[in-house]
């Protein structure tokens, strides 16, 4: 999986709960606050993998994550509307 896959998969299943915890009236909408919450989510998801609390990563492993980084701060709205 490249950092702009898992970028984008973490974002989309950040999003799935949140959408499903916001969505009150049965719609299903995308909206940017969603969004930026998904990506928020998924930084602090990597700051604590990136952390070396939880598990040892070796330097291909940071740089993967480091990556992802990249990628979900890079990521467009207009990727959401598959």
């Amino acid at each position: 999986m490249t950092p702009k896959e898992k970028a984008e998969e973490l974002i989309c299943r950040f999003m799935v709960i949140h959408t499903i915890l916001h969505c009150k009236n049965g719609c299903i909408t995308i909206d940017s606050i969603g969004l930026e919450s998904s990506k928020q989510a998924s930084l602090v998801l990597i700051d604590q993998i990136l952390s070396g609390e939880y598990v040892y990563l070796n330097e291909v492993q940071i740089e993967f994550w480091e990556e992802v980084i990249t990628e979900i701060k890079n990521y467009e709205h207009e990727k959401m509307d598959r």
